[in-house]
């Protein structure tokens, strides 16, 4: 049997906000017909799994409810323009663009903590990638 990432949830403390962030900031869309006010369905503006955002109220019995526990990596095209207009709307940036031998990347936080990475691959990654038939 194989699996396939379908979804990434999140717990967040205030909704709305998170609601906002994801939408305004990484462009994802808010699909109303499957959402409700403890629940927000987003479809991401790129490919790759759906995200969800559910309130803290709605945590499963047994599972870690600490906001911030989970780490989301985007891969961008042009990944200094992702952190100017970042910085300017005022989105918590925690370092600087840096090389990571296999591109750029620079670590942010969601308003609940939740860590973003965001990468922009070399264009000979992206060429292995592709070879691999590794998708994002």
């Amino acid at each position: 049997m194989s699996f396939k990432v379908g979804t990434i949830g999140l717990y967040v403390q205030d909704i709305a906000r998170a609601k906002q962030f994801y939408t305004e900031i990484l462009g994802c869309k808010s699909i109303p017909e499957v959402s409700s006010d403890t629940f927000i369905f987003l479809s991401p503006a790129c490919p790759g799994p759906s995200l969800y955002l559910q309130g803290m109220s709605a945590l499963p019995k047994g599972m870690s409810g600490t906001p911030g526990g989970v780490g989301i990596g985007f891969i961008v095209e042009d990944i200094h323009a992702v952190w100017k207009e970042w910085k300017t709307r005022g989105v918590e940036i925690l370092t600087d663009v840096n090389d990571m031998g296999a591109g750029l990347n620079f670590y942010a936080k969601d308003p609940d903590g939740h860590s973003l990475c965001i990468t922009q691959l070399y264009p000979q990654v992206e060429t292995m990638r592709d070879q691999l038939g590794i998708t994002v």
